[in-house]
């Protein structure tokens, strides 16, 4: 399910070279892991660590390495809450893409989604004692955006605002 469209640009100006908002040639250097883990509580902190790697191989500093992790750790336990069966037989995906620029993550689970327009407001969720993690999502991330083709995705983005 990666886009190839994250790190490769197609439009003119990158095939001639001129663009640098994304990879342009294979001679660009990029960092990626992918991996599948069961939809069990203990696999969220290797999530975090799988993810973190990418984020400290590119050069991210410790703070938006930080955001990342809180980030990842939310969005795999949302995976693990809702798109597992319940019983720990599911699994989830994680896809994550690390340049100088810029970490993407990709997460994804087989739940039916949610409707991100319903979810309580910040101001309702403080008073929950669960429902806060997309907020914090949002919170610590750039770009945060979902899609329910076959399952939920969540893709986050955190560009690097600064350099170790």
């Amino acid at each position: 399910k990666l886009p190839l469209s994250e790190l490769f640009c197609v439009e003119q100006e990158c095939r001639n070279g001129s663009c640098r908002h994304k990879l342009s040639t294979m001679d660009d250097s990029f960092e990626l892991d992918t991996f599948i883990l069961p939809c069990q509580a203990e696999h969220c902190r290797e999530a975090r660590v799988r993810v973190d790697r990418v984020a400290e191989a590119v050069g991210f500093c410790e703070r938006g390495r930080e955001d990342m992790r809180l980030a990842v750790g939310e969005a795999a336990a949302n995976a693990i809450k809702h798109g597992g069966s319940g019983n720990g037989d599911g699994c989830f995906s994680v896809v994550c893409v690390g340049t100088s620029e810029k970490l993407s993550v990709w997460v994804s689970d087989n739940g039916s989604g949610f409707s991100p327009d319903e979810l309580a407001g910040i101001d309702e969720a403080d008073l929950c004692e669960f429902g806060r993690g997309v907020h914090c999502i949002k919170a610590v991330m750039d770009e945060v955006d979902y899609a329910f083709d076959s399952g939920t995705t969540v893709r986050m983005v955190k560009h690097a605002a600064e350099r170790r």
